[in-house]
């Protein structure tokens, strides 16, 4: 007995199951992400009233992009299988091409943000800028995709995205992977051999390496997909929600801080409660004091200046010494 002929999702013979199956799972992701998102946000405003202006903007500017998307995401499954139900699949519903510049525009400043964080740590602007190429490249090859889905007009037509698609998920790929390792490798050049300290670090270096590796995860799956799984839209089961991956990034990041303020030690030791001009003391305001060491009278305290208002709690790490 012959075994079945496997139908295309798209070509001379349609397969809508293909077509729109793996279209609709990554809208039903998307949705589930956007709950999550705001979920997330509420949190967010609940507790980083001290954030700077323009991470406040940044967040209020992703929301914005992502309540869009998953009202267009609704659109573009609510055209065929609805208001176009029971006709042949030809023309691409109306507002699909707006699927890559929302990850495009969700993606890149996120993306900035984290490199923002690299410069933030490092101080130097030219590992800073071995990620901005990819992440310029990524963010021009997504608005490139958008400009060639519209150009395709049909489904028998998206093949022409492909090289540009291409692109763009390999240069996302590097620089989400990149930003993650190196993130996690500048931390732990950071620690100190502290208890305290280096505990608060390597729960930020899981996190950071955990939140790039999703990212750069699900676009290998995206790129597998089209590449491995012709004439079909298996790949937008995995870009769908792709930009809900970044933004709930983001925002877990920013949320965590909590978390880690929580878990650092209450106590502070020595003199911590002297003020700025007392004796010389360096440093103002700190959580912990550790490792005292008295040599030919003068003490030393070492310590990580990991303040509850610092809005780059969790990434800035700099050593304070009181000296007396």
């Amino acid at each position: 007995m012959s075994s079945p002929v496997e139908t295309p999702a798209f070509g001379s013979i349609i397969d809508v199951h293909r077509l729109y199956g793996p279209l609709l799972i990554g809208v039903f992701f998307n949705m589930i992400l956007f709950g999550l998102l705001v979920a997330q946000a509420m949190t967010y405003f609940q507790t980083a009233r001290k954030d700077p202006i323009w991470i406040r903007l940044l967040v209020f500017y992703v929301l914005f992009v992502e309540t869009a998307n998953t009202a267009l995401d609704i659109s573009v499954m609510y055209q065929p299988l609805v208001l176009e139900y029971g006709s042949i699949p030809g023309p691409l519903p109306t507002v699909f091409l707006t699927q890559p510049l929302c990850i495009a525009l969700v993606a890149f400043p996120i993306e900035l943000f984290f490199i923002k964080r690299i410069h933030t740590l490092t101080g130097s602007m030219i590992i800073s800028g071995v990620f901005l190429v990819p992440a310029l490249v990524a963010f021009g090859a997504g608005i490139w995709t958008t400009f060639a889905l519209g150009g395709a007009g049909r489904w028998d037509n998206v093949q022409v995205s492909f090289e540009a698609a291409k692109v763009w998920i390999s240069s996302s790929m590097a620089t989400d992977l990149g930003i993650a390792f190196t993130l996690a490798w500048v931390l732990r050049s950071k620690k100190t051999g502290f208890g305290s300290t280096d505990t608060i670090v390597n729960r930020i270096i899981r996190m950071t390496v955990q939140t790039g590796l999703i990212t750069a995860i699900v676009n290998v799956l995206d790129m597998l997909s089209f590449l491995v799984i012709k004439n079909s839209t298996f790949n937008f089961m995995w870009s769908n929600p792709l930009s809900k991956l970044y933004s709930n990034c983001m925002m877990s990041t920013l949320n965590a801080r909590t978390d880690l303020k929580q878990s650092l030690p209450t106590h502070v030791s020595g003199s911590a409660d002297r003020s700025a001009g007392s004796r010389g003391f360096m440093a103002a305001r700190l959580v912990t004091l550790d490792n005292k060491d008295t040599i030919g009278g003068t003490t030393t305290y070492q310590t990580q200046t990991l303040t509850n208002d610092d809005p780059e709690y969790g990434i800035r790490m700099n050593k304070v010494v009181e000296r007396f």
